[in-house]
């Protein structure tokens, strides 16, 4: 539902423009007509970009009405809230940049710095700086990150995972016996996933390999299972790991 709702926002053609969302998309320019509705009558909706053709609510269309600047401020407030949720890998596509896909946080920055242009103080938003995993494992090498903590690179994020072992070991245990030596089992080790993601999880069933990874990270293709312990991270585990 919110991916519907953000194509439509963020169309040129219905509620974008240069100048921030209207508050009445630009369609009911041609389409003014919305049924007949019991006990009124006949509806319509205008689409009025200038000054408005009715004296009501001081002669202020819907472009420049006391509801435009409290609805972009709103926008930009609720993407940021939905972002720190749904995380960078929640991408819709935009149709004002030929369908290029952002995440909420990208979009809210770019509605901000629309505002901010209009008024003449257009400043750079904020951005946070993503960790490369070639960054993530010099970290480790130099003591910055605890060797003892459980710490996932994920989309370029630093995440402390809760730890469980004395589930994982007994886990561990019984796929061994199971499969022997037709895989590999690892444990909590980093599987290289693009330039910007390296997950730890619990338990990883990998393709044999004689070196049994000592001269490199797995990667995607050298994953046959996944397994995660999800005591308390079972929504984080579904809605941003599960998408890498």
């Amino acid at each position: 539902m919110l991916q519907r709702i953000l194509e439509r926002l963020l169309d040129e053609e219905q509620f974008l423009s240069r100048f921030g969302i209207r508050s009445v998309s630009r369609i009911h320019a041609t389409q003014t007509h919305l049924g007949r509705i019991p006990g009124i009558g006949d509806a319509l909706m205008e689409y009025v970009p200038g000054e408005s053709n009715s004296p009501l609510f001081g002669g202020n269309s819907n472009w420049r009405g006391p509801v435009w600047l409290p609805t972009n401020y709103s926008l930009v407030q609720a993407l940021e809230k939905y972002h720190r949720f749904l995380g960078p890998g929640f991408q819709v596509p935009v149709a004002c940049q030929d369908g290029q896909r952002l995440n909420l946080a990208e979009i809210a920055g770019q509605r901000a710095q629309s505002e901010t242009l209009m008024h003449g103080k257009a400043l750079p938003p904020p951005r946070p700086h993503r960790v490369t995993t070639q960054e993530f494992f010099r970290m480790g090498e130099a003591g910055v990150l605890d060797p003892d903590a459980r710490i996932e690179l994920i989309e370029g994020e630093l995440i402390h995972m809760p730890p469980h072992a004395s589930r994982t070991k007994r886990l561990t245990l019984l796929l061994i016996e199971a499969i022997g030596r037709r895989a590999i089992v690892s444990t909590q080790d980093p599987i290289l996933l693009g330039d910007l993601s390296a997950p730890q999880p619990d338990i990883a069933i990998l393709a044999p390999r004689d070196d049994f990874y000592s001269s490199g990270h797995p990667q995607a293709e050298d994953v046959l299972l996944v397994i995660e312990v999800a005591d308390s991270s079972v929504r984080y585990d579904r809605m941003r790991k599960l998408l890498l």
